[in-house]
Formats: C-alpha cells, structure tokens, sequence
C-alpha cells in the first residue's frame, strides 16, 4: 500500500468559492476555444456582414454579398433569449435549505446579489448591442 500514489478525492479539496467557479470557468474556456471558437468567429462575421475568403463554399465562388436573412435571425434568437433570461423581472431565485434555522440568511443574500447585479448593470452587459 505504501507504493500506491495518493490522489486526494476532488471532493474533500478545500478550496474556495472563487477558486472552483474560475477552474470550471477555465475548463469551459479550453473546450470552447478547441471545439467551437473557430465556428463561431465564422458566424459572427457572417452576422456583421464582414466577408472573409475562408468563408466560400467553392473556390470558384466570387460574390462577397451577404444576406441579411441571417443577421434578422440572429438577432430574433437574441431578443427571443433575452427575454426569457431578463423578462420576468428577477434572474434567480435561491431556495432556503429545510433544516436552516436561519431563515433570513437567504433573503439577504438574494438581496444582495441582486444589488450588485443592478450595480454592474448586468442586464446591460449581457444584452450590449456591438
């Protein structure tokens, strides 16, 4: 047994809230940029009109035009998300454990988060127009 290497079970590390969201933050990030980063810059040039050779489907293709079908789409999808994310007025709702005496520990805390979500202007950011 005293050859065996000792791996601590991921769930008894003690780390930090911070720490575990910004890990699952960088593990979204990674497999983001290695399966769809390059899908996606090809859409969103199509969305804003930017025309790119690496865009044709055929190398004898030489129209540079770019319907605008597509941009009303994307931007329908959008407002259709936006919407159901900001249209009820509140973004979350945290449920208060059962067995917790104190009752109030979570309506100050929704409280709170939703202060600072108005303080940094959230709905803003994630609905910001480029």
């Amino acid at each position: 047994m005293a050859d065996e290497i000792y791996s601590p079970d991921p769930l008894m590390i003690q780390e930090s809230l911070e720490e575990w969201v910004m890990s699952k933050c960088e593990d979204w990030r990674d497999y983001y940029e290695s399966n769809y980063e390059e899908r996606f810059e090809e859409y969103y040039r199509l969305w804003r009109g930017q025309w790119d050779p690496n865009d044709s489907q055929r190398a004898s293709e030489r129209s540079r035009i770019i319907a605008p079908a597509l941009q009303q789409a994307v931007e329908s999808n959008v407002a259709e998300l936006e919407e159901a994310t900001f249209g009820r007025g509140q973004f979350f709702d945290i449920k208060d454990d059962v067995a917790d005496p104190q009752k109030q520990d979570i309506s100050i805390l929704k409280k709170k988060l939703n202060e600072d979500f108005e303080t940094c202007k959230i709905r803003k950011a994630v609905a910001r127009k480029n």
